[in-house]
């Protein structure tokens, strides 16, 4: 996500609880600060939100991603995947019991989101258009008729270097 926190507006009350002065000027910050205490909690709700619309779009077998994504996603490299041909390995018995789940999960922590999946199929195509699909159909979308120019919501050189 780009300025994740300065997409998010604080409440009043936080507002004035998070004063800065700054050479006889007072500060009041009208949206989420990055080293505010109550801002990684309160940006949560929007990343978490967007995990659980991106986990049900990748576990859903009607999403078709060669039809339905954001075209952003033409714009992340998909990573090289291992030859079909090269056959799997026995691995090593669990400590845990996990669930079979061929289609991967996005899990998130603050605003740097992640998706793991088996690399099968069309899995790293899917995974690299899942989030970007999800993360615009949680904010609105730029048009070029807005009065204030705004950036994208997704942060496209945070994704080319690590949305692979």
């Amino acid at each position: 996500m780009d300025a994740a926190y300065r997409r998010c507006s604080s409440s009043c009350e936080t507002s004035w609880e998070s004063l800065t002065i700054f050479d006889g000027l007072v500060l009041v910050a009208l949206r989420l600060t990055f080293g505010g205490a109550p801002c990684p909690n309160l940006w949560g709700v929007i990343s978490e939100t967007i995990t659980d619309v991106a986990n049900t779009i990748l576990h859903n077998p009607l999403w078709n991603h060669i039809d339905l994504y954001d075209k952003l996603s033409d714009m992340i490299e998909t990573p090289n995947s291992l030859p079909p041909e090269m056959p799997f390995h026995q691995a090593r018995d669990l400590a845990v019991s996990l669930p079979e789940n061929t289609d991967g999960y996005i899990d998130i922590y603050i605003n740097d989101f992640i998706g793991i999946s088996p690399d099968l199929g069309e899995n790293s195509l899917r995974m690299s258009r899942v989030l970007p699909l999800a993360i615009h159909s949680k904010a609105r979308p730029l048009d070029p008729s807005d009065i204030i120019p705004r950036k994208e919501i997704i942060s496209m050189k945070k994704f080319q270097a690590e949305g692979r």
